[in-house]
């Protein structure tokens, strides 16, 4: 996993989270989210090279929480592989959920692939103590050669 990020690509993300926070929040966890910070992952087994744009809870520490929270998304990614191996170059992937003292209390997901989802995050408790929002956005990396 390593962060990394260009002008272009911060430009992209900031666009897409932006859409996401104008949508129906009926539905969705509701806390104001912090800047997000992008993650690049690499293919593991059937899971495609892809990034991941993730936000937390303003006011949270994004760069202590960005190795746990991308590490158990990206194992849930290998769980429900189609997350992102159905997703076209320009489609993203949005997992929006709470965590309330570690355990998972909203999730908002494609139905397609929700149970899955839902299954993974609460498999366990997080190491997240209080109240957390978070945004994660994946899409594919495409290379160049594609």
């Amino acid at each position: 996993m390593r962060a990394s990020l260009d002008s272009c690509t911060w430009l992209s993300w900031g666009i897409i989270l932006l859409c996401v926070s104008c949508g129906d929040r009926e539905h969705e966890p509701r806390g104001e989210l912090g800047e997000p910070a992008l993650v690049q992952l690499d293919a593991a087994g059937s899971t495609a090279r892809y990034e991941m744009a993730l936000a937390v809870s303003r006011g949270a520490k994004l760069d202590e929480l960005v190795a746990p929270i991308s590490g158990r998304l990206h194992r849930v990614v290998q769980v429900c592989p189609t997350l992102v191996s159905e997703l076209g170059p320009e489609q993203v992937a949005t997992l929006r959920f709470s965590l309330s003292n570690g355990v998972v209390t909203e999730l908002l997901a494609s139905a397609e692939v929700e149970a899955c989802v839902a299954s993974e995050l609460g498999s366990r408790p997080w190491n997240v103590p209080g109240k957390l929002d978070v945004l994660a956005q994946l899409r594919p990396v495409v290379s160049e050669d594609e």
